[in-house]
């Protein structure tokens, strides 16, 4: 059990070794999800096993629980989104080995034989957010940013004709052709 995420990975010697990696991970260490979230409040308890499927396929399981704080795009205050994801990813070093994963697998391209934890953490991560944070129940709160609505009262019932200023146009335009 690791207490810290290494750099990087060699992938064929970890996948050998059924490596294990476990722990918890502040979430100030996740560069690439920082700009994305309230603040760096809190931490993510993670789990990423690397082994080989029945085919001989090198596979990774990667599980990643915790809470982020991010902005609720409604009401503009500071929520806590629960986090729980449990994900297969095919360690392929071809493009065109994606197409003999498993269908539960999402593949992760290995170019040089090498892999890092933290990058595959936060890609999950930035995966995992939603598009549009709405913090529970905001469905019903007023908009924090909305514009003020005209007053629609003002507006007469009687139809409007769009050519009535082409009218004074002409007026004009005629005046000033004497």
């Amino acid at each position: 059990m690791a207490r810290h995420l290494p750099e990087s990975l060699e992938v064929a010697r970890a996948v050998a070794g059924r490596r294990h990696l476990s722990g918890r991970l502040p979430l100030a260490a996740c560069a690439r999800v920082l700009e994305l979230l309230a603040d760096a409040d809190g931490e993510l308890d993670y789990e990423l096993t690397f082994e080989r499927d029945a085919s001989g396929r090198a596979l990774a399981r990667l599980r990643l629980t915790g809470a982020l704080p991010l902005i609720c795009q409604r009401t503009l205050e500071r929520f806590v989104y629960p986090l729980a994801i449990d994900q297969c990813l095919g360690l392929i070093t071809d493009e065109e080995d994606e197409a003999a994963l498993p269908a539960n697998c999402e593949p992760v391209l290995v170019d040089d034989g090498m892999i890092d934890p933290l990058a595959l953490i936060e890609d999950e991560l930035i995966l995992a957010l939603p598009l549009i944070p709405l913090s529970p129940g905001a469905e019903d709160a007023p908009l924090a940013h909305a514009e003020p609505q005209p007053d629609l009262s003002l507006i007469s019932d009687a139809p409007v004709n769009p050519f009535a200023v082409l009218a004074d146009w002409r007026k004009d335009r005629g005046a000033g052709a004497k």
